[in-house]
């Protein structure tokens, strides 16, 4: 099995920044390929992270991963393309005090402790607009801050 992957990406002056401490998709979606004898080419569009390598190699290895692992097995994207009915419905990422939660539909930026963006990502993909503000949107932001806390580590 071949894996490659790169450990952020950079901004490489999207929104005129160049640098990978933000959490805006140029610096933290990267990319992910896997390359294995048995698996036919193709791509998947479901929320992965690099906390499921490791469980992923435990699962071709034909070794048991240990129960207390945050990541899943890719194994059954990459045999069938289609996620199991039960599938996360977010990804975290953290640096230092930067955090993000990001959903299919939503993303929600967090710098030291305090939203700072919540961008709706299936419609706004470049992250131009920024609903923070919008009142119409505290529910959202309420809920993601709770999934986003309830997942980060200390």
């Amino acid at each position: 099995m071949i894996i490659f992957t790169a450990d952020h990406g950079e901004q490489l002056g999207d929104h005129g920044m160049y640098t990978k401490f933000v959490m805006r998709e140029p610096s933290v979606s990267v990319p992910l390929m896997v390359a294995h004898p048995s698996l036919a080419p193709g791509d998947c569009d479901e929320l992965v992270g690099h906390v499921d390598l490791f469980p992923t190699l435990c699962d071709y290895a034909g070794t048991a991963a240990p129960s207390d692992l945050h990541g899943m097995s890719l194994r059954p994207l990459l045999e069938s393309k289609k996620a199991p009915e039960r599938w996360r419905q977010e990804v975290i990422s953290q640096i230092n005090e930067h955090q993000m939660v990001r959903t299919r539909e939503w993303k929600l930026n967090v710098y030291d402790g305090e939203p700072g963006e919540l961008y709706r990502i299936n419609e706004d993909p470049k992250e131009h607009i920024n609903l923070l503000g919008n009142p119409a949107y505290s529910q959202i932001v309420e809920q993601l801050s709770a999934t986003l806390a309830s997942r980060i580590q200390s």
